[in-house]
């Protein structure tokens, strides 16, 4: 194969069956590659790790991934079928249907791998009888796994019978496979140029690794299938979970060296610099910032027919992509067969995972496989989060994204967590919807009016409303068990923190204001009363005013105000009268007011240079607050007036209530 001539579409088959029927004698057959390469595996005469092999017949090239049939190493099986798009079985004529197949069927199942081919092998070994027997023993067989459509061809790789019949119906799965993806099919040219470009989705680069290798004069070589994305030499790319970059050196398809891949080849990296440790299968290649790891997925699960139930919480083993780590399964309380049930996964290790990716679950050797499943989620993602969510919830929302159109998945997620972020990488990685994709499913979410869009993220209805109830409710009991009604803006947004983030709690206040259900004044908030509300030019006014004091320790006189504002003393001392009211000013007398959280914040600082000083002077204290003596003198007359201070000849020590009007003894009053 090279870069330059081939142009077909390119399949992957997942050669599956028991230990020793055959496969990789099948395998060898088609491609005149034998697979098993490995030392272990030419002694004892059994695939242990996955073979590779390539053909190419008619328009199509064949990449065959020979997976291990022994019991002991079903796990390598399942890194070798993680992604294919026919599967292969295998059952010998003169030993029939055996406890692997069954296994390997259900994991078949699982991964929804649409094109199925029957080969029935060692048939030199068996009548015509014995033929018949199995092949209609296989058609009732495979129909408990949801198999009715598939050709069944019969074998032999010692007399090569069947081998002509085995690649036509070959190209017809792949025919199948074509129509089934809606053309989506890889093509097998390592260049982009042309009708290839087509095909090359825009998705971040993704490879789980099955295989490392260290080469003699090249150095680090990892290969695998690409599941998203393509590359090309000279890239840079992450080992998911690793800060340092790795630069792709060369690329191989098959043997043959290209300048670019892309999704659905395998492919074969050469890798240099990045300090990325020892690789391993199960380890993943991705474009750098993409496909965080997680430990915690939502997932749907569906026990085999033979399975028996499970009771959660339960220790598995969860296979996904190339890699398997231990699980727990948390949720519902037990899990029966033939039920379509949705389940936490916790594990032990970080893993990369994205939604609809197939994952298996199996009990340790010898017991096998049990259940099979899709991811929906990764919880990971809500990790900082202030809104938290009870396992049931997770649960009840992975029930809500079952066979659910894009449109009503991203509803279901926007009445779980209330607000989403707008931008396509999370889009991708919870919902596998593309940034291009996104605006029009969008529409058809927002068009069904259970969310709105506010700036870059969507928020549901039920909590704006939720969050309306909840300030009302706040400001209602400020009013009622204070002397002042007013709350400072930045506590509210803070009390609804964990409802919502503080741009969606800022958009609610200023839809309450509009309504008149609150007053909004110079950063302070209130329940609209005959005490708090103000006509519009009122309003106006007196947030001019209260400008002037704003974090101002060193406040204007009331004569300055008037000249500056160019009102009369009656107006001034008529806004001052309000805003005292309110508690917004406190009136220091002789025509001088101070902000009250200015105030507060000054004595904050005198308390705290009185736990170090217990008797301060007044040219100290002016230094501390950073006023002038004009305003030092009025400003501790009053300080000594409320014991706040007490004065003991020209210095000062901290009275019984400096703390409590410093807002540092009771709650705080903001």
């Amino acid at each position: 194969m090279s870069a330059e001539t081939t142009s077909s579409l390119y399949v992957t088959v997942g050669v599956i069956g028991h230990i020793d029927h055959g496969k990789t004698s099948l395998v060898g057959k088609l491609t005149g590659v034998q697979t098993d390469t490995h030392p272990e595996e030419k002694r004892r005469g059994i695939t242990i790790d996955l073979g590779f092999a390539a053909m190419s017949e008619g328009d199509y090239t064949f990449a065959f991934v020979d997976a291990p049939g022994h019991q002991k190493y079903i796990g390598n099986l399942l890194a070798g079928v993680s992604a294919v798009d026919i599967g292969l079985l295998v059952v010998a004529c003169d030993q029939g249907i055996q406890a692997q197949t069954l296994e390997h069927l259900s994991v078949l199942h699982t991964l929804g791998i649409p094109q199925l081919v029957v080969v029935l092998s060692r048939v030199d070994l068996c009548d015509s009888q014995r033929r018949e027997e199995m092949v209609e023993e296989l058609q009732v067989f495979l129909s408990d796994f949801g198999f009715s459509d598939f050709p069944v061809v019969q074998f032999s790789s010692h007399t090569g019978e069947g081998l002509e019949s085995l690649k036509q119906e070959l190209r017809l799965a792949a025919d199948r496979a074509q129509r089934h993806s809606s053309g989506k099919l890889a093509l097998a040219s390592g260049e982009v140029d042309g009708s290839a470009a087509s095909v090359i989705p825009t998705a971040p680069f993704r490879l789980p690794i099955d295989r490392v290798l260290n080469v003699e004069g090249r150095g680090l070589v990892v290969a695998g299938t690409i599941w998203s994305g393509s590359v090309q030499v000279g890239d840079k790319l992450q080992v998911a979970g690793q800060p340092n970059e790795v630069r792709v050196r060369e690329l191989e398809v098959h043997g043959c060296q290209v300048t670019q891949s892309h999704v659905g080849l395998r492919t074969a990296l050469n890798l240099a610099g990045g300090d990325v440790g020892e690789l391993k299968r199960g380890d993943e290649l991705v474009s750098p910032g993409s496909y965080p790891q997680t430990r915690r997925l939502l997932a749907s699960v569906e026990l085999y027919p033979d399975a028996k139930e499970l009771r959660l919480p339960a220790m598995v083993q969860l296979h996904l992509a190339t890699t398997a780590v231990a699980a727990r399964l948390l949720g519902q309380k037990l899990l029966r067969a033939k039920q379509r049930q949705v389940v936490i996964v916790e594990t032990e290790e970080p893993i990369v995972a994205s939604y609809e990716q197939p994952i298996l679950f199996r009990n340790p050797y010898p017991r096998g496989s049990f259940a099979g499943g899709r991811v929906l989620a990764r919880i990971d993602d809500w990790a900082d989060s202030p809104v938290r969510r009870s396992n049931r919830d997770w649960v009840e929302l992975g029930n809500q994204l079952l066979e659910q159109p894009a449109d009503q998945q991203i509803l279901a997620w926007t009445r779980h967590m209330g607000e989403l972020p707008i931008h396509g990488d999370w889009w991708f990685r919870q919902l596998g919807i593309a940034a291009s994709e996104l605006p029009d499913i969008m529409e058809q979410a927002l068009s069904r009016g259970e969310v709105r869009r506010l700036g870059d993220r969507l928020v549901s209805e039920q909590l704006l409303e939720k969050l309306s109830i909840f300030i009302v409710k706040l400001l209602t009991a400020t009013a009622e068990s204070r002397e002042d009604a007013w709350r400072a803006e930045d506590s509210v947004v803070e009390s609804a923190g964990h409802l919502a983030s503080a741009e969606v709690v800022l958009h609610v206040i200023r839809s309450l204001v509009e309504k008149s259900q609150l007053v909004s004044l110079n950063g302070m908030l209130a329940i609209a009363s005959e005490q708090t509300s103000l006509s519009k030019k009122q309003r106006a006014r007196m947030e001019q005013f209260l400008k002037l004091y704003e974090d101002n320790p060193s406040p204007p006189a009331l004569k300055e105000v008037c000249e500056t504002m160019a009102i009369t003393k009656d107006a001034a001392l008529s806004l001052a009268r309000h805003a005292t009211q309110q508690r917004l000013l406190i009136d220091l007398k002789q025509g001088l007011y101070i902000a009250t959280f200015t105030f507060q914040r000054m004595l904050t600082d005198l308390a705290e240079r009185f736990e170090q000083q217990p008797t301060l002077s007044v040219p100290e204290i002016k230094d501390i607050w950073g006023v002038t003596r004009k305003h030092v003198i009025p400003l501790l007359e009053y300080c000594d007036q409320q014991q706040i201070t007490i004065r003991k000849g020209d210095e000062r020590v901290a009275g019984k209530d400096l703390l409590e009007f410093a807002g540092l003894r009771v709650e705080d009053k903001s």
